[in-house]
């Protein structure tokens, strides 16, 4: 029987292990003697300044992976690895990467032209400030013009209504009549 192996799972057992502890078979994987094939990329998924990709083992003994990207390569990382995340990338730029897998043979070859489906892979990070940023804050400047507006408006209605009760030709007046005993110098 074949082994439940799967190729794209992120810290997966190593088949060799799991034939020796399930009694089952790896399914076409060459032997550690001869040159790995290229690994596949499956996902790149990239933010503002980082970018975690995902990467499926080849049909070959691996024993490590590197990633190369930006001319700089990364730290060796295990067999079982399979999932990646590169920080410290720049805001809005496309970056070029490939995942090598390695082995007593050699490397696997790099495919430059395959960008991507194959061991490279082209991303784009984010800009700085996403779109919704922008759109927020234009709905806050324009709720803030709305208020302001408002605002203004009530205030020279106000100034254009008649005065109110509690005013100074109020008090000296009482229903049409004058008050005698109020007058603008104070009381008798």
């Amino acid at each position: 029987k074949l082994c439940n192996y799967n190729r794209c799972r992120d810290k997966q057992i190593p088949c060799e292990e799991l034939m020796k502890k399930e009694d089952c078979l790896c399914p076409g994987v060459t032997g550690p003697k001869v040159q790995p094939d290229p690994p596949r990329i499956q996902e790149v998924i990239a933010s503002r300044s980082t970018a975690s990709i995902h990467w499926c083992a080849p049909t070959s003994t691996v024993e490590g992976y590197f990633l190369i990207y930006r001319k700089v390569e990364t730290p060796v990382f295990n067999q079982t690895t399979r999932i990646e995340t590169l920080s410290g990338l720049d805001f809005d730029t496309s970056y070029f990467v490939c995942v090598v897998a390695s082995n007593k043979a050699g490397t696997s070859p790099i495919d430059l032209k395959a960008k991507q489906y194959g061991p490279c892979h082209v991303f784009q990070t984010k800009p700085r400030f996403s779109v919704w940023f922008f759109v927020g804050l234009v709905a806050i400047l324009v709720l803030l013009v709305i208020i302001i507006g408002v605002a203004a408006w009530h205030c020279r209605l106000k100034r254009k209504s008649p005065r109110a009760h509690g005013s100074l030709a109020t008090i000296t007046t009482l229903a049409g009549v004058a008050n005698p005993s109020f007058n603008s110098e104070g009381t008798f």
